[in-house]
């Protein structure tokens, strides 16, 4: 794949995460909420539903998108140590969006044993869900300070990406504020869009 179209490629995945990560994690937790939040839990892990679909699709955006990011890193600043920092983020994303698997093994059983192997697991589930989720937004944080470093190398897109990463990451390891981080990441995505597409068409005019 071209340069020209591999920018693009992202670029599209990086608007498509914007529009849905909001979905998955605002919209389809915040229906939960109407009842016992351990038994809706329990009972989205015993179901299968489109919304089990969009969270694997959202994952595998987001881990395409870190993938992008850590190859414009190298391209463009040889950010050893960004790129090592990207690196354990996309497998901090795998694991976390591997929970998908959790859902589908257990949505295949028959209900009782369903019922019994959610009892025993749900704790720990909600443990690493929750754990995994505030290293994922720490690790957007420190990547928005490090991509910071290289601010007088970054176009004007990429500085307003990393400030959106910082802003972001603080805000989600508030918790109280996940919901302005998670339109701010949404932003941060459609910047990094911007920048991937609109670095596609120089490509495109020089060759």
């Amino acid at each position: 794949m071209s340069d020209s179209a591999y920018s693009i490629t992202a670029g599209i995945s990086a608007i498509l995460l914007a529009v849905l990560f909001p979905i998955v994690w605002l919209a389809i937790p915040f229906s939960m909420l109407d009842g016992d939040i351990e038994h809706e839990i329990m009972k989205d892990l015993m179901t299968l539903s489109v919304s089990d679909l969009l969270f694997i699709i959202t994952g595998a955006l987001e881990v395409y998108v870190f993938i992008a990011l850590r190859s414009l890193c190298k391209d463009l600043i040889n950010g050893k140590g960004l790129e090592w920092i990207i690196n354990i983020q996309i497998g901090c994303l795998i694991l976390l969006y591997s929970s998908a698997c959790l859902n589908v093994g257990v949505a295949l059983l028959d209900p009782e044993t369903a019922s019994t192997v959610m009892e025993l697991i749900l704790g720990s589930y909600i443990v690493f869900m929750i754990t995994m989720s505030f290293v994922v937004s720490l690790l957007t944080l420190v990547i928005g300070v490090l991509l910071l470093q290289f601010w007088q190398t970054l176009e004007t897109s990429l500085r307003a990406f990393s400030i959106l990463l910082v802003m972001s990451g603080i805000f989600f390891i508030s918790v109280i504020f996940a919901f302005a981080a998670t339109l701010l990441y949404s932003v941060a995505l459609i910047t990094f869009a911007f920048y991937l597409l609109g670095s596609s068409r120089s490509t495109v005019e020089v060759v």
